[in-house]
């Protein structure tokens, strides 16, 4: 099960960066599963070099050692990292610990 959902629009910061990420996501994507964390993605606009991320995994704590390590390569391959322009978490952090409680 995966506790942890998240939709990300994420803007790269030139045209390069874009192009140099498309080229490398099936790497990024390795990356991620090894951290028991996936992503669904879509170009949203060539134009605006953004994508849209559906990301889950079990555990946000998954989330940023997955992030930490697609830094660490986009950093050695000289790719300059996209960053997220918008968030939204499902559930709702908040409405997550209320139904933790709930159930308790």
């Amino acid at each position: 099960m995966k506790a942890f959902k998240e939709t990300q629009i994420i803007k790269c910061p030139n045209k390069k960066s874009f192009d140099d990420h498309l080229g490398v996501w099936s790497e990024i994507s390795k990356i991620c599963h090894s951290h028991s964390y996936e992503f669904e993605w879509n170009v949203l606009s060539q134009k605006n070099r953004t994508f849209i991320l559906e990301v889950s995994g079990a555990s946000k704590q998954a989330q940023q050692n997955a992030l930490i390590d697609v830094m660490k390569f986009l950093f050695a391959r000289g790719i300059e990292p996209a960053v997220v322009i918008s968030t939204k978490t499902k559930p709702d952090p908040s409405i997550g610990k209320a139904l933790e409680i709930l159930e308790a």
